[in-house]
């Protein structure tokens, strides 16, 4: 079977491919340490691309984790803590969603450290949010609580 001479691969023609093959070791070793060296250069480049499409994006605010660390290192009173934990929680929520349990009344306050054991009033956890409703069956009075009251 005789190679075609008008196929070429990356511009070499099968009799060329079949020179190199037939070739001594260190000419294959030579092409293919070549073709390392473009794939690296390739994959960093598109690294880079990717990094600079993505663009840089600004760091978030402080968390929760971050004030209470504050907190507890005395770096902000409790008060201070309070304070910004309420505007937290009211940046995350959307603007059109009421507050759960947002009423007049104000929400309990936590004991301070030193003080009594932390026991939360009924309907609320340890830091003042009421809990959530049961759902599926599992109601305090044993009804299911998803059927609608007709």
């Amino acid at each position: 079977m005789r190679p075609r001479s008008d196929v070429t691969f990356f511009g070499l023609t099968p009799a060329h491919v079949l020179l190199i093959a037939a070739g001594s070791t260190s000419a294959v070793l030579f092409w293919i340490a070549i073709l390392m060296t473009l794939a690296l250069f390739g994959g960093v480049i598109i690294a880079i691309l990717r990094r600079r499409m993505l663009g840089e994006q600004e760091p978030p605010g402080l968390l929760l984790d971050d004030i209470r660390r504050m907190r507890d290192t005395g770096e902000i009173s409790w008060e201070e803590f309070d304070r910004l934990k309420q505007r937290i929680v009211q940046a995350v929520r959307a603007p059109g969603d009421a507050a759960p349990g947002s009423s007049d009344q104000p929400a309990p306050t936590r004991p301070r450290p030193g003080g009594e054991s932390l026991e939360a009033p009924p309907g609320f956890d340890l830091t003042g949010e009421p809990l959530p409703k049961p759902k599926g069956g599992n109601a305090p009075d044993g009804s299911d609580s998803s059927k609608s009251d007709e």
